[in-house]
Formats: structure tokens, C-alpha cells, sequence
């Protein structure tokens, strides 16, 4: 039987399959199939690592297996590990001719930074190993995964590892929600609360840019506002106002950060009428203007 291998920690499993990891950030690591091209994949065939792993594979051609259970070998899948499963990858022809896909890794630390780490740690436990993105949302999808990598790739110490943080909370809940779609195909029962949480937080990473407002998302959900409010508060430890916030200043932040797109041009997109109104909104928020921050971050 195949020797199996015990990763402890990110670094080790970066440096034993020959992609490059950030010394900075050792609870993150994000490599792409299809652009590595020096990754030792036979010291991926029989392992456990002590970290969280999300294998986003578009194209069907790796054949691995978790706990002996054979993964379905669909494309266009989001395949979710958790820590200390063995895991096991089947090296055919095809998958040699690099797949097209990305594979994530994260520690609880790294959980541990985001805002949303109690609805995390409660609901990715419950996340199936396979998910099927839909087809409508593919392009959805590889736009945030790259994201992450480019951010990644291009790690700016000050301001990567929150841009990190907050796309990878958008993939997480959209795993997430792909969970609670599937479970309510096959009849599984979530509260009410639950229900109204996961389905504000799916709308609210959609929509985040369009100013759409409490009273909007709660007539979309079938609540008053005050209830929205409550159930998601007593959810997640934030407000709905919070969360929306948060997703719209990490996204602006990160759009500061591109020297190619203009103040004017990021305050339209977030649909603010004027650019005083967007820089009154940002410092209020961050304690600086775009312009301070985008110099600060240049």
C-alpha cells in the first residue's frame, strides 16, 4: 500500500509538491493546476493534512478519493476537505495534462480572521464533499478563485491578506449556500433562521455593489425589516447593515488598489450619485479618503 504522508502545516505541503508559498502567510496557500507546472503530484497520493482544503475543478479530469470514498468526478465541482482526512489522487493521463482548476488551503487561524467564523465553523461541517456549481454561476465562481490567486500572486502585505480573507468568505458562503440548495432538494430541514440567514448572505455577496437596502433585501426574504435584522444578528454576531458594509468596503479597497481604475469610476459602480458622498462614505468607514488609502497602498 501506497505510504501515506502527513502534512502538519501549509509550508511543508507546499515545499513537498514544489509550488511557491508565502513565508508571510503561512495560513493561506492557493496554487493553479494549469499554471504550475513543476507540481510533484506523487507526493499528493496518499496523504492527511491538519488544514482545510477546497479543490475547484472545472474540468472532471482528477480522480481522487477521501476516506476511500470516491469523489464524483463531475466538472465544474467545489470539492471541500476538512482537516485530517485521508485523502487519496489517482494520477491518469489526463490529469498529467494539467487540469484546469485551483486548489485552496486554509487554517482555522485563518477562519479565525474573518468576521463570519462562528457561522463557518458551524456550517462548513455540514457542507458535503462534492458540490456542482451551476452553470449560471460558473463564470461567477472562477471570477472570485482568481481573484484570490492574482491577489496571491501580487501580495501586498498591507492589504492582501483582508482582500484574501473576504474573497474567500464569498466562496465559502457559496459553498454554503450550494449546501443548503442541495439539502433542500433531498428534504433536509434547516430553522427559519437558518434559512432567512443563508439566503440574506447568498444576496447580499451578489448584490452587494447596488445599494440595495434593508427594507429591499427583507421584502426579497419575506420579513420586516426589524425581524431580518434580528434573526441575522442572532446568526451571525453582525448586523445586515454590517455585513453589506463589509462586503462593499473590502471590494472597494480592492478596486483602490488597481491603479487602472479611477475614483469617479469605482464610486459609480457602487452607485453612489456623487464622489464626495462615496469619499464621505469610505472615511467614515476607514478613517481616510480613496485617495489617502490608494496612496497608502500604491
Amino acid at each position: 500500500m501506497e505510504r501515506t504522508i502527513n502534512y502538519g502545516a501549509i509550508d511543508e505541503l507546499a515545499s513537498a509538491i514544489g509550488v511557491s508559498s508565502l513565508k508571510v502567510e503561512t495560513d493561506f496557500l492557493i496554487y493553479g493546476y494549469h499554471v504550475e507546472s513543476q507540481i510533484d503530484y506523487a507526493k499528493l497520493k496518499r496523504y492527511r493534512q491538519n488544514f482545510h482544503e477546497l479543490s475547484v475543478d472545472f474540468s472532471a479530469i482528477c480522480h481522487f478519493s477521501v476516506n476511500g470514498e470516491l469523489v464524483p468526478n463531475v466538472t465544474n465541482r467545489i470539492v471541500y476537505v476538512p482537516p485530517k482526512e485521508l485523502v487519496e489522487i489517482s494520477l491518469n493521463n489526463a490529469f498529467r495534462r494539467r487540469p484546469a482548476g485551483y486548489s485552496i488551503f486554509f487554517t482555522d487561524d485563518f477562519i479565525d480572521r474573518s468576521y463570519y467564523k462562528s457561522l463557518f465553523k458551524t456550517e462548513l461541517a455540514a457542507v458535503a464533499r462534492v458540490n456542482r456549481v451551476p452553470e449560471t454561476e460558473i463564470k461567477a465562481y472562477q471570477n472570485v478563485v482568481e481573484n484570490i490567486f492574482h491577489e496571491y500572486r501580487n501580495y501586498d502585505p498591507f492589504t492582501s491578506p483582508l482582500v484574501i480573507t473576504k474573497y474567500l468568505e464569498i466562496l465559502l458562503i457559496k459553498l454554503i449556500q450550494l449546501q443548503t440548495l442541495a439539502d433542500a432538494d433531498q428534504g433536509v430541514k434547516l430553522t427559519a433562521s437558518q434559512t432567512i440567514t443563508k439566503r440574506f448572505l447568498s444576496l447580499a455577496s451578489e448584490a452587494f455593489q447596488q445599494g440595495t437596502t434593508i427594507r429591499e433585501y427583507a421584502e426579497q426574504l419575506h420579513v420586516s425589516p426589524g425581524h431580518l435584522t434580528d434573526v441575522v444578528r442572532a446568526e451571525t454576531g453582525k448586523t445586515p447593515s454590517q455585513i453589506i458594509n463589509e462586503f462593499r468596503l473590502q471590494h472597494i479597497k480592492y478596486l483602490l488598489t488597481k491603479p487602472d481604475k479611477a475614483i469617479k469610476e469605482i464610486s459609480a459602480a457602487f452607485q453612489f450619485a456623487e464622489p464626495n458622498n462615496f469619499s464621505s462614505y469610505f472615511r467614515k468607514h476607514t478613517g481616510m479618503t480613496p485617495t489617502q488609502f490608494r496612496e497608502l497602498n500604491s
